[in-house]
């Protein structure tokens, strides 16, 4: 039947027939600077594959003899870079195509920008960073006006396919009934003919696993492949389950409070100034619990949720009608609704494990996410207030300032009802690499409805060079109008900040109106999530045992807790095995056991020992935010004494936009040490850990309301 498609109220399912964009993928071999080492700075051989052939393009003499260099050989003019772009752009045949590189975010696309930088007047670029890596490369041809209007310019668009398929090629391929990488020895000398049959079988299996992730995800699950993991996986939930099952064709998306004071001269009615209520949920929005609650334990057992937001999945979402009050909370509501509410608690200063979540903006530039006790104000769901009342809590709510309900729908409970049964082993029709999607999929959607309404892009400025290619009243930076001779930036490019000094790269903030911006769903699975894990928690206290480390889905106690596979359930990382653990900063920790872990070695368990082997070392240290190569044990105790570790990596694209992409990426020294102690929680002389107690009551919040 008829009914209205409005991005700015709902979100609706898709029904236009799914067109497969073509594709292509890359790869780049490299040396460490001018030797013949294994490395990440010197490209000097391109592998690219179609599909239907392959062909490979080594570092030739340079036509410019001033750019021989080993750091610009790759790019100039006869360099393997060079000789690649050629190709590729050279051909109409590759027009419109998405070209996929593995981890390219990171490292292929990185040696382009330069090239590109150096051709204004033939190509135009821009590009999506996510954090320090780059989601999304799109290239431009320059053309004449005309063609430019009619949207008719030449555009390939790169993409990382390490972020739809977040794993290694070799365990990608595997997984999908490919071979999997060949063997080799990255010191081996760049002209040996073995980097051609390496290189190829990277392309090759590349390439086959983008074919069958495409023909399983858009064939058998009946979705869409988009740019991400998340993205597909929306893909998927519009096209294939909404508008069945117990699923509507329109989820409302409850932008505004009615009778709001909005401005209504907006360009959208999208924008984030103008989203109310989304406003006010966001502020209920948290991420998961990490805590330490003993630095060091022995005899611990470590368990995991199974799939901990996919479960929260199957229940009732906020996807019905909305309504807003002030001064109460009905609990009879409780049962069909999903609530939100601003308001006053206290959690008594003795208290072990709170149960709320609370934003520290004591420090801006790294707010943290405290679980305290004391007097405080905030925003939380329903589900997490409830806890309140929970015998090991005791605690009240002092007052409530604003309530928002929604109508519990159970949109999601078909869709992870089918990707739980791809992960099912025990049936005849198990696939391998359907049950990797299933997993990937359901874990990746909810965080879609909770995305920034902003998106950042990366733009190079259009005026510079010998020749201004822009056009008086045309943006420096999109092209588009100005509105003004006398102005260089159109509206929506208005407030660009240089990416650096002298540099002609912009950051640009741009609104998205994406109709998935839903923040109330995503908040209520995230809350769900941690209210299982506060259960789980209590339940530990209940049987004697003491907690040591929470990490958003998981728990180390001393005391065993029951198990299972199904949906929800707890699984034992380590049957049969005791570990030790220490537990330093938040993700900063190691754990020892009698049994080596799976995929941990031991330094000198390199070569061909290291490919045979499954695992050597009994000890695994993890260290957020550190190389890999210094997550050792004694980088770990020199963190915790004090000291500062360093670790090599590759320049950053944020780094090479500060500098224009005037220069090529490079190996730079980092270095990390503990700034402050752990701070969530206060560290007692036992090594036991006690919640923190705030007293910070703010101010009513003055919200529009029904």
């Amino acid at each position: 039947g008829h009914y209205e498609r409005a991005p700015d109220k709902y979100l609706d399912a898709l029904t236009s027939k799914v067109k497969r964009k073509p594709f292509l993928v890359f790869d780049i071999e490299s040396k460490h600077n001018e030797t013949q080492e294994a490395g990440f700075t010197r490209p000097f051989l391109v592998g690219f594959y179609n599909g239907a052939s392959y062909c490979s393009f080594r570092n030739g003499p340079v036509v410019d003899t001033a750019k021989s260099s080993w750091d610009l050989r790759y790019d100039a003019r006869g360099g393997c870079i060079d000789l690649f772009l050629r190709h590729l752009f050279g051909s109409k045949e590759y027009v419109g195509h998405n070209i996929y590189a593995h981890n390219g975010g990171n490292f292929d696309f990185l040696f382009l920008l330069r090239w590109l930088r150096e051709r204004p007047h033939e190509f135009e670029f821009d590009l999506v960073p996510v954090q320090s890596s780059i989601q999304m490369l799109e290239v431009r041809r320059v053309g004449d006006r005309k063609r430019e209007k009619k949207k008719k310019i030449d555009r390939w668009t790169f993409l990382d396919s390490m972020k739809l398929l977040p794993m290694g090629l070799d365990r990608a391929a595997k997984t999908f009934g490919f071979a999997g990488k060949k063997t080799m020895d990255l010191n081996t000398q760049e002209d040996d003919p073995l980097w051609d049959e390496y290189l190829k079988r990277d392309c090759t299996e590349l390439y086959g696993v983008m074919q069958s992730t495409h023909d399983l995800i858009e064939e058998k699950l009946g979705g869409e492949v988009g740019m991400t993991t998340p993205a597909t996986s929306m893909k998927l939930f519009r096209r294939k389950f909404m508008g069945k099952g117990d699923c509507p064709v329109l989820i409302p998306r409850h932008m505004h409070f009615a009778n709001c004071e909005c401005p209504d001269d907006l360009d959208h009615p999208g924008s984030k100034k103008g989203a109310c209520a989304h406003a006010f949920i966001r502020k209920a929005y948290y991420g998961g619990r990490t805590e330490i609650h003993r630095v060091y334990g022995e005899n611990l057992h470590y368990y995991d949720i199974n799939s901990s937001y996919v479960a929260a999945m199957t229940e009732g979402m906020p996807a019905g009608d909305m309504y807003a009050c002030m001064g109460e909370i009905d609990w009879r509501l409780r049962g069909s609704h999903v609530g939100f509410a601003e308001c006053t608690v206290h959690i008594p200063d003795d208290c072990e494990v709170p149960p709320l979540p609370y934003r520290d903006l004591s420090t801006p530039s790294s707010p943290k996410l405290l679980f305290p006790a004391g007097t405080f104000s905030g925003t939380w769901d329903i589900e997490e207030l409830a806890l309140l009342d929970h015998p090991r809590v005791k605690g009240k709510i002092l007052e409530v300032r604003q309530v928002v309900w929604y109508k519990k729908k159970p949109i999601f409970r078909d869709m992870v009802a089918e990707l739980w049964k791809l992960r099912d082993k025990t049936l005849d029709t198990f696939d391998e690499g359907l049950s990797l999607l299933g997993k990937l999929l359901g874990n990746a959607l909810y965080g879609k409805f909770g995305m920034n309404e902003e998106r950042q892009i990366i733009m190079l400025e259009k005026s510079f060079g010998e020749d201004d290619l822009r056009m008086v009243g045309e943006c420096a930076l999109c092209r588009g109008e100005t509105g003004s001779p006398q102005k260089t930036l159109c509206k929506g490019c208005e407030g660009a900040k240089p990416a650096g000094p002298d540099s002609p790269v912009y950051y640009v903030t741009k609104e998205v109106s994406a109709p998935y911006i839903i923040p109330q769903i995503a908040a209520h699975i995230t809350t769900l999530a941690r209210v299982r894990l506060f259960q789980i928690n209590m339940k530990a206290l209940d049987l004697g045992g003491k907690l040591y480390y929470n990490d958003t889905d998981s728990l180390l106690t001393d005391v065993e807790l029951p198990t299972g596979a199904a949906l929800g359930g707890l699984k034992d990382e380590h049957p049969g095995e005791l570990l030790t653990g220490e537990f330093v900063q938040p993700k900063v920790y190691m754990l020892t056991k009698e049994k080596p872990f799976e995929g941990e070695h031991n330094k000198d368990c390199v070569g061909e020992a290291k490919k045979a082997c499954k695992g050597c070392c009994v000890s695994k240290v993890r260290m957020k935010g550190f190389g890999k190569e210094s997550q050792t044990k004694e980088s770990l105790r020199t963190l915790q004494g004090g000291g500062t570790v360093s670790f090599t990596r590759l320049t950053k694209v944020r780094t090479l936009a500060r500098e224009g992409f005037r220069e090529g990426p490079m190996m730079v020294t980092v270095t990390k040490s503990f700034q402050t102690a752990y701070e969530k929680r206060q560290v007692q002389p036992d090594g036991s850990t006690k919640s923190k107690v705030i007293h910070c009551v703010d101010p009513p919040l003055e919200m529009a309301a029904e």
